[in-house]
């Protein structure tokens, strides 16, 4: 695994296509399941690599690296409109936080799924960053619960939340 990048704080990730996934998992407040919805970047997709280990002389390197495989984003900052015209449409429960412990998290507000019975936020590390959640399954069955579909358009995005190489993802309903 290779470390995580450190990011722009402007854009971070950009891709000529990408994937709106869609699963349901139980919501923590209301116990109801509910749908949940992730964005994933094909291997094609790009990475702005920051170095920061030059001298105050110089100004900060930046430059684009393929990455070679394919990544979920979370704890996303930004969106163009398109895209975000595109999730409202598809997933009207993924939306940028309202709720003020989404705002204070050290990522600031971010686009993030909301319980369709009771509006509760659905925290993205629960869904994204332990094995055998939402969208980290364990097993081919679980994968194949959640359902690709493809979006024909380019995405640039700044996401702190960056997860490469998901585990079983061929296995997943829609590719």
């Amino acid at each position: 695994m290779m470390p995580e990048p450190q990011m722009s704080d402007e854009l971070n990730v950009r891709a000529p296509y990408y994937h709106v996934a869609r699963t349901e998992r139980g919501c923590p407040c209301c116990d109801k399941p509910t749908p949940v919805f992730a964005i994933s970047l094909p291997a094609e997709h790009e990475i702005l690599i920051v170095d920061d280990d030059t001298d105050v002389s110089h100004p900060r390197a930046e430059s684009w690296q393929c990455a070679g495989v394919r990544a979920w984003i979370f704890h996303i900052l930004r969106l163009p409109p398109d895209v975000q015209r595109r999730l409202r449409a598809i997933a009207p429960r993924f939306h940028r936080a309202a709720d003020a412990a989404a705002k204070a998290s050290a990522c600031g507000s971010t686009w993030i799924n909301h319980c369709a019975h009771c509006g509760a936020s659905q925290a993205d590390d629960d869904l994204h960053c332990e094995p055998d959640v939402a969208f980290m399954p364990m097993s081919a069955g679980a994968a194949a619960r959640v359902s690709l579909a493809r979006v024909y358009e380019p995405i640039d995005a700044l996401a702190c939340g960056y997860a490469q190489d998901p585990p079983l993802f061929d296995s997943m309903s829609g590719l």
